[in-house]
């Protein structure tokens, strides 16, 4: 019996963690890195960790934004959220159906990789440069004006 309360009490540190994932609809899409969905009948603000989509105003905005509500608006998510909470957002790493809403953006040319806050991320890594390699959407641009430095 010993043996059983240290993996009952991992257990429910497991559960309680912030890095457990849980599911929810999601109910509306704010921009391309950013969505809110259903958790414990409350909605939560959610930014996909990892990259930048362009801003409102910038081009490929628009864009970016209608592909992550085409991937995700008012269905079932996965979230495996990555780090605390940043001006009320939850950063988490998104799901749908088993892909990555974050990765997909990257792939499609939608978004930069965010070096600094997933610096170990090979497979946003491996999209970023693929998707400038192709030259697709913002990477068509000769120079493109990443988010934070859009004013």
């Amino acid at each position: 019996m010993t043996r059983l309360v240290p993996i009952l009490f991992a257990g429910l540190i497991l559960a309680t963690s912030p890095a457990f994932p849980w599911s929810g609809e999601c109910v509306w899409v704010i921009n391309g890195d950013s969505i809110v969905v259903k958790h414990d009948g409350k909605p939560e603000r959610i930014r996909l960790h990892g990259i930048y989509c362009p801003r409102w105003g910038q081009h490929f905005a628009l864009e970016a934004a209608k592909f992550t509500a085409n991937m995700a608006a008012n269905k079932t998510v996965q979230v495996q959220e990555q780090e605390e909470k940043y001006h009320g957002l939850t950063i988490a790493d998104v799901f749908v159906d088993g892909k990555s809403i974050g990765e997909a953006l990257m792939e499609g040319g939608l978004a930069w990789w965010s070096e600094h806050y997933a610096p170990n991320d090979a497979n946003l890594a491996e999209a970023q440069e693929q998707a400038m390699k192709n030259k697709l959407m913002i990477w068509s641009d000769p120079t493109p004006t990443p988010p934070w430095k859009f004013k």
